[in-house]
């Protein structure tokens, strides 16, 4: 976190820092200043989805879940207008334990080669790794099987 400090306070408006400590916060389970790193990101990107994604995933881990459904709305909504990554959509159902529907939008984004893909190894999707399905995606994915 004090190595993405340094860097925004180069140039604060760098989105990808701002996501980059907005994930570090979350992990610490720092929720508000990760949702004021991703409010700084979704500003700087000019709407990058993995901003509002993030969010709406700290939102669910937090225990917050009325704004993690309504992250959900606004990127279902998001969609009908520009491409919104399944694994964005996928991340916030995870952070809800909701693991069929998480599930399902991985299934897309794997059909779909979702960039974001793999970041499947990320430590937010360790409450799914012992799930048959995850793991097959897992392997579609191009990860060998643990």
């Amino acid at each position: 976190m004090e190595q993405f400090n340094a860097i925004l306070g180069m140039e604060s408006r760098f989105w990808v820092g701002q996501i980059c400590l907005a994930k570090a916060y979350a992990k610490q389970g720092m929720y508000s200043e990760a949702l004021a790193a991703c409010d700084k990101a979704w500003e700087c990107s000019g709407g990058n989805s993995e901003a509002l994604s993030l969010a709406g995933y700290v939102h669910a881990v937090s225990g917050d879940r009325p704004a993690a459904e309504t992250t959900i709305h606004k990127m279902l909504e998001r969609s009908k207008e520009r491409y919104v990554p399944p694994y964005n959509l996928a991340l916030i159902f995870a952070g809800l334990r909701e693991t069929e529907t998480a599930l399902q939008w991985l299934n897309q984004a794997c059909e779909d080669r979702d960039v974001h893909m793999p970041f499947l190894r990320d430590h937010k999707w360790d409450g799914m790794r012992s799930n048959a399905q995850f793991q097959e995606l897992g392997s579609r994915a191009g990860f060998a099987r643990s």
